[in-house]
């Protein structure tokens, strides 16, 4: 009996412990998904190649081991961050499809064609990324997205009409880009929109007055930009309104 007893305590500090919570079962990433993310893996460069998924991303066993990576129970990568990046991301990206959230920095310079397939997606963003050229038309697909945030990129040109027909926005940041033009009347149509953050542009005209439909508005960020004008009277009826940082000549 003795000896039982002294074992017991042993045999309690060698069993797995969890943080003294049930130890969850690893999840397998599903070999479908395995095969996009080893493509993507496989065809991106990474500043840091020792801390990305050059080095982690080795075995589908277990997804709660793949770096920038997140699953569900069914083993469905439902996140996806791709941290100091550098090249083209390959189009298998668009085979995660149960994808909720994608982040990227670094130096990709475009979003594949295939980024319309990820139609699930809650949240895109891509901080400092090296995008170029026009804004992303895939992201016109992404219908479900409620924080879209692109900021500190080379994007250039008018911002599209079709950012009108993404309704479940509530957070829209192109902080430091190079848009020009003016700002869509149609983003009146963003009801559910919180954020709406465009400083460090070129963007000119004046604030539209349709904006003050946005009235779960929180905060707008306009410095910095070659907006002219006043601000609208009918902004007065945004009461939730916590800011509005317009340049000096509104």
């Amino acid at each position: 009996m003795l000896r039982t007893c002294l074992l017991l305590p042993l045999l309690v500090l060698l069993l797995p412990s969890c943080n003294r919570q049930p130890c969850a079962a690893a999840v397998a990433v599903l070999y479908p998904q395995w095969l996009a993310l080893v493509s993507i893996r496989d065809g991106l460069d990474f500043l840091y190649p020792s801390r990305s998924p050059k080095a982690f991303w080795t075995s589908r066993s277990d997804c709660s081991l793949l770096f920038g990576a997140g699953c569900d129970s069914l083993g469905n990568v439902v996140s996806l961050s791709l941290y100091d990046a550098i090249g083209t991301i390959p189009s298998a990206l668009g085979d995660l499809t149960a994808l909720l959230s994608l982040a990227a920095n670094g130096d990709i310079a475009s979003l594949p064609a295939s980024t319309t397939q990820l139609t699930s997606l809650t949240l895109l963003s891509f901080s400092k990324s090296g995008l170029t050229g026009a804004f992303p038309s895939v992201i016109s697909a992404l219908k479900k997205l409620k924080d879209l945030k692109l900021p500190g990129n080379s994007l250039s040109g008018p911002l599209p009409p079709f950012l009108s027909t993404l309704t479940s926005l509530t957070t829209l940041r192109l902080d430091s880009n190079l848009f020009t033009g003016s700002i869509p009347a149609g983003l009146s149509k963003l009801t559910a929109l919180t954020i709406l953050s465009f400083p460090n542009n070129l963007l000119t005209g004046s604030l539209p007055p349709s904006l003050s439909a946005l009235r779960q508005l929180v905060n707008i960020d306009l410095r910095r930009n070659k907006l002219t004008g006043s601000i609208p009277s009918q902004y007065s009826t945004l009461t939730g309104l916590e800011g509005i940082h317009s340049p000096s000549s509104l």
